[in-house]
């Protein structure tokens, strides 16, 4: 789906380029601030990542920190509408 596809007029929207362990990390914190949020993939990565629903977090001795739906995926670069875009690459 693309990022056009994800926002309603008006809203912020934050792009989070890199859906791997610390783009997760983010999008799953400003997901659960309530904050508009969309993770992109590499193609190669978006099947396996489409079967993920949830987004849970845990901390080194095992308890949840956190646990929320994973944000829509996208697949194309269109950054109209987005208002912040994180690089969380490597």
């Amino acid at each position: 789906m693309a990022a056009s596809g994800l926002r309603a007029r008006g809203h912020k929207m934050i792009l989070i380029l890199g859906a791997g362990a610390v783009g997760s990390t983010l999008a799953a914190y400003l997901s659960a601030a309530r904050r508009k949020v969309a993770l992109h993939a590499r193609p190669s990565d978006l099947e396996r990542l489409g079967a993920i629903s949830r987004i849970r977090l845990t901390s080194a001795d095992g308890r949840l920190l956190l646990d929320v739906a994973r944000p829509p995926l996208v697949e194309d670069l269109r950054l109209h509408g987005v208002t912040t875009l994180i690089l969380a690459v490597k």
